[in-house]
């Protein structure tokens, strides 16, 4: 895996951010050998089953603060996400989780939305930043395993599952 992308690379990307475009962005990125970029692309597309997920859960995050997601905020969540994307890459930092994290979580608040209404912070707390983004390389998990993810993610709901069932019962005499 090419962690630094070259000057024409970067190019292209800036031109894809100039011209707010951020499904060729990341769309750019996949091809480049960037897992992130499929994840993003499907968000940004609302394609997929990640995209159709992480809208929804945003979406439905939102309307519990009685925040509406229009068309505009969406757009400028999208805008942000992806010049912030850029600007480590431009810098020649690996883009790990911890960075897309990062920059989310940032973007969020400058935003005024909440840190839970980001998928990634969700799954975050059940199974760690691998189980947000499961077409990342290696390089982008750093050192993360893509399958302890799941393994995490169905023993908390095992779990919870197992708590109810556990409170319900005490209820059911």
């Amino acid at each position: 895996m090419v962690n630094r992308l070259s000057p024409e690379q970067l190019d292209c990307l800036q031109a894809a951010a100039d011209a707010n475009d951020p499904a060729l962005y990341y769309q750019l990125l996949t091809e480049y050998g960037f897992g992130y970029g499929q994840v993003a692309r499907e968000v940004v597309t609302d394609t997929g089953i990640y995209g159709r997920t992480a809208n929804n859960f945003l979406r439905e995050k939102l309307l519990e603060r009685r925040i509406p997601l229009t068309k505009e905020l969406r757009a400028q969540i999208m805008k942000e996400l992806m010049d912030a994307d850029l600007s480590y890459r431009k810098r020649g930092v690996l883009v790990t989780v911890d960075k897309i994290a990062e920059y989310h979580r940032n973007v969020f608040e400058r935003l005024g939305i909440p840190q839970e209404a980001w998928t990634g912070a969700f799954l975050e707390g059940r199974g760690g930043l691998a189980a947000f983004c499961p077409t990342c390389t290696e390089d982008e998990l750093a050192g993360r395993s893509r399958w302890s993810a799941p393994r995490e993610v169905w023993g908390d709901v095992i779990d919870d599952l197992t708590e109810r069932s556990a409170e319900h019962r005490q209820w059911a005499f």
